[in-house]
């Protein structure tokens, strides 16, 4: 009996680990990991002037920002680890994309600027709330979504004008990235401001 209650055990064991495995490794996490993942191939190409691999990067990487979401809802997959993983995976692809461009004069460096301030007051407020012990505004808002598209697009308009230069191109990025630091910094806004007078959060699946 004891060596059947062993076996058991240990069956039992085995089967909890693989149903943690699964849930980790939901696809709309794997998507998110993808992006995190494809942040360093898409520096490297570009530093390598491979600029129409690095375009083919990072708008595989930004296509599974949203679809990731999309996905997890869908699937009745969302997760703790995946609410933590997306906007690190958001801001890694932006920062990195921006910074690259910025430093090489494809982009002006106030749309960095914008991005890092929006950024700022993410973490600042963030962070206040955690020592606080109180929560933080929850579902990513409609100026978020807007700002990280916009921000997106401009990436991807500013590869394209890299490896296809044209003066139509340059006003296009020019208003496009007027139209990006806007939405950041009203992003940043609607953010503190959402902290200022929170609404419940909705409370995340406790599998994780």
């Amino acid at each position: 009996m004891g060596m059947v209650g062993q076996r058991d055990r240990l069956a039992s064991g085995s089967s909890a680990l693989s149903r943690t495995h699964s849930d980790v490794w939901t696809l709309p996490n794997t998507l998110t990991a993808l992006r995190i993942l494809l942040v360093a191939p898409f520096v490297l190409l570009y530093e390598a002037s491979q600029l129409s691999a690095a375009a083919i990067a990072f708008a595989l990487a930004a296509l599974t920002d949203g679809l990731d979401g999309f996905l997890a809802r869908r699937l009745h997959q969302e997760s703790r680890l995946g609410a933590v993983l997306d906007p690190i995976a958001d801001k890694l692809l932006c920062l990195a994309a921006l910074l690259v461009l910025v430093l090489s004069g494809r982009l002006p460096s106030w749309l960095l600027f914008a991005s890092l301030a929006r950024d700022g007051v993410v973490l600042t407020i963030a962070l206040s709330a955690l020592l606080r012990h109180q929560p933080t505004p929850g579902d990513p808002s409609i100026l978020g979504k807007l700002a990280t598209l916009t921000t997106n697009l401009t990436v991807i308009l500013a590869l394209a004008q890299a490896i296809w230069p044209g003066a139509l191109l340059e006003r296009i990025l020019l208003a496009l990235s007027l139209l990006s630091a806007i939405s950041l910094v009203f992003a940043a806004i609607g953010y503190a401001l959402r902290a200022v007078r929170p609404t419940a959060p909705r409370p995340l699946p406790s599998q994780r």
